[in-house]
């Protein structure tokens, strides 16, 4: 009988011939998480009712139990922009002194810092410079407003929400086809 060292819970392992205990030897460290293959992972069970394993957990194969739900989330504290609005670069167009008004006083500058301003005057200074017709700064100007907020997409990804928002609104089966066809089929189930 030999212990496969790498086993968490020391358990024994018969082999029949030294082939197996020379590829044992041979065979580099496993991860931590991975102890019995290269290919599969191995959990642990906390409170296993099973005697031999009781008090280390059971062994399991597979990714592991789901994360947990997010009860709630806080708002981040610290400073923010929530009334003082900093002053736009000097000669921006009319339709970019605009555009920084509103972003500052838009619900998503509650997650901007005072360190955020000197990275917030050049995504205006691009967002000018294509108002007055480079066109080809569009790329980049859409990449930076992903990137602090400005738009959805950039909200979506940076899992900010307008304080006070509501959970989105459920559609009943009928104004939806899908929904429709699936309380159909679920009707004549039931």
């Amino acid at each position: 009988r030999l212990t496969h060292a790498a086993t968490r819970r020391g358990a024994t392992l018969d082999a029949d011939g030294e082939g197996w205990s020379r590829s044992l030897a041979a065979r580099p460290a496993l991860h931590p998480r991975n102890p019995f293959s290269g290919s599969a992972e191995v959990w642990t069970v906390e409170g296993s009712s099973d005697h031999k394993t009781a008090g280390q957990g059971a062994a399991m194969a597979g990714k592991g139990p789901p994360p947990g739900d997010i009860k709630s989330y806080r708002l981040a504290e610290g400073p923010h922009f929530d009334g003082d609005i900093p002053e736009p670069p000097e000669g921006l167009m009319p339709a970019s002194v605009v555009a920084w008004n509103t972003w500052f006083r838009a619900w998503y500058s509650w997650f901007w810092t005072p360190d955020d301003v000197p990275a917030l005057r050049q995504l205006i200074l691009l967002y000018d410079q294509f108002e007055r017709g480079e066109h080809r700064l569009a790329t980049e100007i859409r990449l930076q407003s992903e990137v602090w907020g400005i738009t959805p997409k950039g909200q979506l990804a940076n899992r900010w929400a307008p304080m006070g928002a509501t959970e989105p609104v459920k559609l009943d089966a009928s104004s939806d086809q899908v929904a429709a066809q699936r309380a159909k089929r679920d009707r004549k189930l039931a």
